[in-house]
């Protein structure tokens, strides 16, 4: 939690918040036993949250947008690749589960999808943390424009 609602480490990549300064600087501000790190970090964490709600949501919001694409430095524009593909696959992934609904391996595979994002737009969202779900997605996707006979449709 406290990585995911530092802002000033939005848009960075590990390397860079390994060599901040600041970071090690709280972490080893924290105690030695891991229960009172947690708690210390997370303490941190809701202050951060309770400072700066905007800022705060707009991070969430890059968070949702990061899980499933690369986004450039502190904006909203993806980059051309993943953008591209999402923008159509994503879109494709809803029509599909919508069309075939009623099949309840679909219900779950969009709880699946849906709560993993939801959770890391919550708290740390890369875009390789997709991966586990992005099958899922293509698959859905792909019932967007092919039915089969044996699947009822929803429609």
């Amino acid at each position: 939690l406290f990585h995911g609602s530092y802002l000033p480490l939005d848009n960075i990549h590990w390397q860079e918040f390994r060599e901040d300064h600041e970071v090690p600087k709280i972490i080893n501000e924290s105690h030695g036993d891991p229960n009172e790190r947690m708690n210390y970090l997370a303490a941190i964490a809701k202050r951060q949250v309770l400072e700066d709600p905007g800022g705060q949501f707009m991070r969430c919001l890059r968070k949702a947008q990061r899980f499933w694409m690369n986004v450039e430095a502190d904006s909203f524009i993806p980059h051309r690749n993943t953008g591209g593909a999402m923008a159509i696959m994503l879109p494709m992934a809803v029509v599909g589960a919508l069309r075939i609904r009623l099949v309840p391996v679909v219900t779950w595979m969009a709880i699946w999808i849906l709560g993993l994002w939801a959770m890391h737009a919550a708290v740390f969202g890369i875009n390789r943390y997709s991966y586990p779900v992005f099958p899922l997605a293509a698959s859905l996707a792909s019932s967007a424009i092919w039915r089969s006979k044996t699947i009822p449709a929803s429609d």
